[in-house]
């Protein structure tokens, strides 16, 4: 039989169990559900981080490598572009994916 999960211990788990229980509309779940929201997130993540964010940070190595962006933080737009595409884009993506949207 399945553990069941109450909310406070999903609260410990994140916003992923969270969501979890409110798509059932009660207080508890079982463990293999929860896993099985963690594992679709945990792909959701890799697949973001294999489309933008390492392509991005092997972009921006190349710019410093070849002395087209300086030691100074946030003195050029490319790095600002950057730090919103790793930054803010990659949280919405973190974000929408743990509260199971498509």
């Amino acid at each position: 039989m399945s553990k069941l999960v109450n909310i406070s211990e999903a609260a410990s788990l994140g916003l992923h169990t969270m969501a979890l229980l409110a798509k059932h509309g009660e207080q508890r779940a079982t463990n293999q559900e929860i896993a099985a929201a963690l594992k679709g997130s945990s792909h959701h993540l890799a697949k973001y981080n294999e489309k933008f964010a390492k392509p991005g940070k092997a972009i921006m190595g190349a710019l410093k490598a070849e002395g087209l962006t300086t030691a100074t933080s946030f003195d050029e737009e490319i790095e600002w572009t950057w730090f919103y595409l790793w930054h803010h884009e990659g949280r919405r993506s973190r974000h929408g994916a743990s509260m199971m949207a498509p």
